[in-house]
C-alpha cells in the first residue's frame, strides 16, 4: 500500500528540471510561473501533503 500522506520540502534555489524531478517521484504535480531557479513555493516545508496534490512554485 502506498503511503498517501509525506512531508513537502523546500525547493528554493532548485532549477524548474530539479523541482519537476522531485515532484514527480513523490508523485506531485507542479504549476509554476517565471523562469531560473525557485523562490517561493505556496506549501511551507514540513507540511504534510497528499500524492497528486498540486504545487505552484514562482521562478526569477
Amino acid at each position: 500500500m502506498l503511503e498517501r500522506q509525506l512531508k513537502y520540502q523546500n525547493l528554493s534555489g532548485k532549477s524548474l528540471s530539479e523541482a519537476k524531478s522531485s515532484a514527480t517521484n513523490k508523485n506531485l504535480n507542479i504549476l509554476y510561473t517565471g523562469s531560473g531557479k525557485v523562490v517561493s513555493q505556496n506549501i511551507a516545508e514540513g507540511t504534510s501533503v497528499e500524492q497528486g496534490t498540486i504545487i505552484t512554485l514562482k521562478l526569477e
